[in-house]
Protein backbone atom coordinates (compact mmCIF):
# COMPACT_ATOMS: atom_id res chain seq x y z
CA UNK A 1 0.00 0.00 0.00
CA UNK A 2 1.17 3.68 -0.89
CA UNK A 3 0.28 6.39 1.61
CA UNK A 4 -0.49 9.81 0.32
CA UNK A 5 -1.36 13.26 2.23
CA UNK A 6 -4.10 15.31 0.15
CA UNK A 7 -2.38 18.61 -1.55
CA UNK A 8 -5.83 19.83 -0.09
CA UNK A 9 -7.77 18.73 2.96
CA UNK A 10 -9.52 15.73 1.69
CA UNK A 11 -13.07 15.93 0.33
CA UNK A 12 -13.44 12.85 2.58
CA UNK A 13 -12.07 14.17 5.27
CA UNK A 14 -9.18 11.86 5.72
CA UNK A 15 -5.58 12.34 6.72
CA UNK A 16 -4.63 9.95 4.25
CA UNK A 17 -4.93 7.78 0.99
CA UNK A 18 -4.09 4.35 1.07
CA UNK A 19 -3.58 2.49 -2.60
CA UNK A 20 -2.77 -0.81 -3.55
CA UNK A 21 0.25 -0.98 -5.74
CA UNK A 22 -0.63 -0.23 -9.69
CA UNK A 23 -4.11 2.00 -8.26
CA UNK A 24 -4.06 5.14 -10.07
CA UNK A 25 -4.24 7.40 -6.62
CA UNK A 26 -6.39 10.43 -5.66
CA UNK A 27 -9.63 11.36 -7.23
CA UNK A 28 -10.91 14.95 -8.00
CA UNK A 29 -10.42 17.36 -5.66
CA UNK A 30 -7.93 14.76 -3.92
CA UNK A 31 -5.81 14.83 -7.12
CA UNK A 32 -2.52 17.05 -6.16
CA UNK A 33 -2.03 19.78 -9.04
CA UNK A 34 -4.52 22.80 -10.24
CA UNK A 35 -7.32 22.18 -13.03
CA UNK A 36 -6.25 23.04 -16.53
CA UNK A 37 -7.91 24.71 -19.13
CA UNK A 38 -9.32 22.89 -22.50
CA UNK A 39 -6.60 24.01 -24.58
CA UNK A 40 -4.18 23.31 -22.33
CA UNK A 41 -4.82 19.77 -21.61
CA UNK A 42 -4.95 19.40 -25.58
CA UNK A 43 -1.02 20.53 -26.26
CA UNK A 44 -0.40 18.19 -23.30
CA UNK A 45 -2.04 15.22 -24.87
CA UNK A 46 -0.30 16.02 -28.21
CA UNK A 47 2.65 15.04 -26.60
CA UNK A 48 1.28 11.80 -24.66
CA UNK A 49 0.11 10.80 -27.91
CA UNK A 50 3.32 11.44 -30.13
CA UNK A 51 5.29 9.14 -27.18
CA UNK A 52 2.57 6.59 -27.58
CA UNK A 53 2.68 6.94 -31.04
CA UNK A 54 6.84 6.35 -30.84
CA UNK A 55 7.40 4.05 -27.74
CA UNK A 56 3.86 2.82 -26.82
CA UNK A 57 2.76 -0.95 -27.14
CA UNK A 58 1.42 -0.42 -30.78
CA UNK A 59 4.53 1.17 -31.89
CA UNK A 60 6.99 0.29 -34.24
CA UNK A 61 9.29 0.63 -32.48
CA UNK A 62 8.22 -2.32 -30.14
CA UNK A 63 7.39 -4.32 -32.39
CA UNK A 64 11.36 -5.06 -33.69
CA UNK A 65 13.96 -6.87 -31.35
CA UNK A 66 16.20 -3.00 -31.60
CA UNK A 67 13.26 -0.64 -30.36
CA UNK A 68 12.62 -3.12 -27.79
CA UNK A 69 16.37 -2.97 -26.61
CA UNK A 70 16.64 0.91 -27.01
CA UNK A 71 13.11 1.37 -25.50
CA UNK A 72 14.58 -0.69 -22.75
CA UNK A 73 17.96 1.15 -22.14
CA UNK A 74 15.63 4.45 -22.43
CA UNK A 75 13.64 3.17 -19.54
CA UNK A 76 16.90 2.39 -17.33
CA UNK A 77 18.64 5.94 -18.22
CA UNK A 78 15.46 7.99 -16.85
CA UNK A 79 14.50 4.98 -14.40
CA UNK A 80 10.72 5.11 -15.45
CA UNK A 81 8.22 3.17 -18.26
CA UNK A 82 8.37 4.75 -21.38
CA UNK A 83 5.61 5.98 -22.87
CA UNK A 84 4.74 6.02 -19.12
CA UNK A 85 1.16 6.49 -17.64
CA UNK A 86 -1.35 9.25 -17.76
CA UNK A 87 -4.13 9.40 -15.42
CA UNK A 88 -6.31 12.17 -16.66
CA UNK A 89 -9.22 13.87 -14.40
CA UNK A 90 -11.45 16.28 -15.98
CA UNK A 91 -14.45 18.35 -14.67
CA UNK A 92 -16.80 19.90 -17.09
CA UNK A 93 -16.71 23.56 -18.07
CA UNK A 94 -20.14 23.93 -16.58
CA UNK A 95 -19.19 23.14 -12.99
CA UNK A 96 -16.60 25.19 -11.06
CA UNK A 97 -14.24 22.89 -9.15
CA UNK A 98 -14.29 24.07 -5.44
CA UNK A 99 -11.93 25.63 -3.41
Amino acid sequence: FHRIKPQLPSTHGAKYHEFEEGASGPFGEDSPGVWKGRDTVIRDYKRVFIKYWLFGDYSYMIQTSRGRQFIARVEDVIKRSVPGWYDTHAVHSSVMPSK
